[in-house]
């Protein structure tokens, strides 16, 4: 049996989603774990050893798997208060990673926010195929 059959059969397809959905979940994990570090420095964890582990799944996940179309949502406006929210906490915390540098920590802070913002709602807009 060539590759590319043994790629596309349904137990191969199987096993790829669920090396996807691990890999999703441990990227979610490995940057809460990361950004939790940066505040409050966890000593007795490396994160070197997750970090390959995503990296790997991560090569696995886009060489192989081919993800099923999903039918678009309506822009909410939950998801645009979520957007601002998730602005404003990265200014927020990208404040308290520099302040010690004085004036300028507030305007990277901000400038921090809107592109948090600002990338946030373009990606959201193009995912639902809007030109504006």
């Amino acid at each position: 049996m060539n590759l590319k059959k043994r790629m596309n059969s349904k137990s191969t397809q199987g096993y790829l989603k669920i090396i996807s959905s691990v890999f999703q979940y441990l990227l979610i994990i490995y940057l809460i774990i990361l950004l939790i570090d940066q505040y409050f420095p966890i000593k007795f964890l490396n994160l070197n050893y997750l970090l390959v582990t995503v990296i790997g799944l991560g090569v696995i996940t886009i060489s192989f798997f081919k993800p099923e179309k999903e039918k678009k949502h309506k822009v909410t406006r939950k998801d645009k208060y979520l957007i601002y929210f998730l602005g404003i906490l990265g200014a927020i915390l990208i404040y308290l990673k520099i302040k010690e540098i004085g004036w300028m920590s507030y305007l990277i802070s901000i400038i921090g926010g809107a592109l948090i913002i600002i990338i946030s709602k373009l990606f959201l807009e193009e995912e639902n195929g809007k030109d504006n």
